[in-house]
């Protein structure tokens, strides 16, 4: 039992907050269980959005200004996760 032997009964409270409207709320929690948080699955298809860039070559310069303005937005978030995640181990 720990010190403040109140929070021992505490163990088992973890709560789950749904932030979105979800259709199934229990395989969201199921979800994000399993697979890993939000974060983890951002960065995840983060990561393998920049390796599909990378190996297909696009000429940014040639799309219309719409679609660079998307990609150059996806390349905000993703400096800015990477940034939180550096700021983080330190």
């Amino acid at each position: 039992m720990s010190q403040n032997g109140w929070l021992d009964h505490l163990s088992w409270f973890s709560p789950t907050i749904n932030v979105g409207a979800s259709a199934d709320p229990q395989l969201e929690v199921r979800i994000t269980r399993e697979l890993g948080s939000y974060g983890r699955q951002l960065g995840t298809i983060l990561d393998a959005v920049e390796v599909l860039r990378r190996h297909a070559n696009l000429d940014t310069a040639a799309l219309p200004p719409e679609d660079r303005a998307k990609l150059e937005k996806l390349d905000r978030l993703h400096a800015a996760v990477d940034c939180m995640k550096e700021n983080a181990r330190t």
